[in-house]
């Protein structure tokens, strides 16, 4: 791990015409870039999880979108970017590089190896760019040899980077921007410590992000702390995430932006305190990102179940949350509606290249849910967002995503 030293932010893009709706779960910071943990000795390869409760109706990857950095610009580094599933035969999940021995998917696509030329910082030889990697064809997952099952995590996706060995190190060498922050007692995204075991079953351990020596050829290994890589998927298909609000406990740099769209927003903190042990409990909202014109209307729905991906008579996307108890057992988030405003958003100062034209946001308004916390400890809700285009006249459905209480 180095500390971050942002030179120079390039962004470097193929705009093709399929959709481009970005898929990302960091908080919005950026603290240090980082190999993992790996030796500089050592070849590493870096991946960001996308759980499958989390893309549910996701199927056609466009792009990979990055940030990177290297230590010194006067050195040639060659670079591979991945996508790969889940090792079927690990309980938890965890990237699938040996589907001699899994019998999973193992390596979706890759691009690369490229040697990339940063841009010549203004002093010093440390420089950072964004990336933006464009896969043509674009990826479709139902076409896989070995189709991905619905669900986590043999339905998980993991975005890779390769970063090669440097023996220089922390001097020279390429690494991955990430968010996390400066505490010791829960060092990581601002989630809650207590549910965000899900992916692993380990106490406060997320399983989001991994790092894999490929020098030693050593087994996948969780990237502890709770920190997120700066990858994120552009999908062709409308997506839909779950976002944490406080505007006491997300303050910027080391805390999260507000809202967060990192992993507190996957595991919210309903029993969070401030320094005096005051409740500060997180608030709930969900961002719809589709390519429906501005002034869309988008519903989001939500159950306690989810269901294999099937298409539904007349709709775009794919059905996934259960219709039968979305209503009216469970209103909490039924039928919220918001207006589209925004036709791009442009990204945090951390380096991501903006949202391409193609792609429109609305955020449903989150929600107070601190005096209910204890009824919601220990559920999941599943969340979909149903979009009309006054334009074409049809309607798409995002993937469900999940929110762990």
């Amino acid at each position: 791990m180095r500390a971050k030293t942002l030179a120079v932010i390039l962004a470097v893009s193929v705009i093709p015409t399929f959709a481009q709706n970005r898929l990302e779960h960091r908080d919005g910071t950026t603290e240090f870039t980082s190999r993992g943990g790996a030796a500089g000795t050592s070849a590493v390869t870096l991946y960001q999880r996308y759980p499958g409760d989390q893309i549910c109706g996701l199927n056609t990857v466009g792009q990979m979108v990055l940030v990177l950095q290297d230590q010194n610009v006067t050195t040639a580094e060659p670079v591979t970017f991945e996508i790969r599933g889940s090792d079927p035969t690990y309980a938890q999940g965890r990237p699938d590089y040996d589907p001699t021995t899994s019998g999973g998917p193992g390596l979706i696509a890759s691009a690369g190896p490229f040697t990339l030329t940063f841009p010549t910082p203004a002093s010093g030889l440390i420089s950072a760019a964004g990336w933006t990697i464009t896969f043509n064809p674009t990826v479709s997952l139902l076409s896989l040899t070995n189709p991905l099952p619905p669900g986590t995590p043999n339905g998980d996706v993991y975005g890779g980077v390769a970063v090669p060995a440097n023996a220089a190190w922390p001097n020279d060498g390429v690494s991955e921007h990430i968010s996390t922050t400066s505490g010791i007692v829960n060092p990581g995204e601002q989630m809650n410590p207590i549910t965000n075991n899900t992916y692993t079953l380990i106490p406060n351990q997320s399983g989001m992000a991994w790092q894999r020596d490929t020098t030693l050829n050593a087994t996948p290994l969780a990237h502890v702390p709770n920190r997120a890589y700066m990858t994120s998927f552009r999908w062709v298909e409308d997506v839909l995430q779950p976002y944490a609000e406080n505007a006491v406990a997300f303050t910027g740099v080391n805390s999260g932006q507000n809202p967060n769209y990192g992993y507190a927003g996957i595991f919210p903190y309903l029993d969070r305190q401030d320094a005096n042990l005051n409740p500060i409990p997180d608030n709930i909202g969900f961002r719809v990102r589709a390519t429906a014109p501005a002034g869309y209307v988008s519903l989001l729905f939500a159950s306690p179940a989810l269901l294999p991906p099937f298409q539904f008579p007349g709709i775009g996307g794919y059905l996934c949350i259960d219709i039968v108890t979305f209503a009216p057992d469970f209103p909490l988030l039924l039928g919220s509606a918001t207006t589209q405003a925004v036709a791009t958003n442009p990204l945090s100062p951390a380096g991501f290249p903006g949202e391409p034209t193609t792609t429109t946001e609305a955020c449903f308004a989150p929600l107070p849910l601190g005096p209910i916390g204890a009824i919601l400890q220990g559920i999941t809700f599943y969340a979909q967002a149903f979009t009309y285009d006054p334009t074409t006249g049809t309607g798409n459905l995002s993937c469900a995503a999940a929110i762990h209480f």
